[in-house]
């Protein structure tokens, strides 16, 4: 059985220089026939913070938490009514995701250092200590955005499933404006590549589009 495996691993080559998943193409069926580049994943290792950084980020993450507590506790103790206004629905979601978020990202930072996983210890102002700053407090807004996003998502299947129509003149419409608006925004570098690269193919073969006729 030895001689087999070694015979094998002899004419394959080492394992890990095979994708073992071969029938997986992610990139085909997209708008490009160029096969996008994989996002490169984040170094862990290359994460830099100073000790007063990692103090101040947990000070924030708990002045968060204890700011959404405390407006949550009245808008959750509230006598009950027969319909939420739309704004006490998107402050409960904000809180709320705040709230998520900042106990998220505390239990990352303490996991972090207790763990040395990042280096706390840099040389300065480097780019790396300022984007793994930005990283940790930019978290905080994109989690509230995108609860956001998704209460828009769910309010538009509520009123499509009841309704079974759906025009951009009724109120209801702002919440798919939302939606489209967060993810024209969100993906807005893919788009304009996009646009770049077929803009270009279209402009010099009008009558040909990602490879057809």
């Amino acid at each position: 059985m030895e001689s087999i495996l070694h015979s094998q691993s002899a004419n394959f080559g080492p394992a890990e220089d095979y994708d073992t998943n071969e029938s997986y193409r992610p990139w085909e069926g997209t708008l490009s026939d160029e096969q996008p580049q994989a996002a490169p994943f984040r170094d862990p290792s290359l994460m830099a913070l100073g000790r007063l950084d990692a103090f101040l980020l947990f000070a924030f993450y708990l002045a968060g938490l204890l700011w959404s507590g405390y407006r949550l506790f009245p808008l959750l103790a509230a006598p009950a009514q027969d319909s939420l206004k739309e704004l006490m629905i998107i402050e409960v979601l904000s809180l709320s995701a705040l709230a998520g978020s900042a106990i998220f990202y505390a239990r990352k930072l303490y996991k972090a250092g207790i763990n040395q996983i990042y280096n706390f210890s840099p040389d300065g102002i480097t780019v790396n200590r300022l984007s793994t700053i930005a990283y940790f407090i930019l978290r905080i807004p994109t989690a509230i955005a995108i609860s956001l996003v998704l209460y828009g998502i769910w309010r538009i299947s509520i009123d499509l499933a009841v309704q079974n129509e759906f025009s951009a003149s009724k109120s209801s419409s702002r919440y798919l404006f939302l939606v489209m608006g967060f993810f024209s925004g969100f993906s807005s570098g893919r788009i304009i590549t996009y646009f770049e690269t077929e803009g270009l193919r279209f402009a010099t073969r009008p009558g040909e589009i990602n490879g057809n006729s």
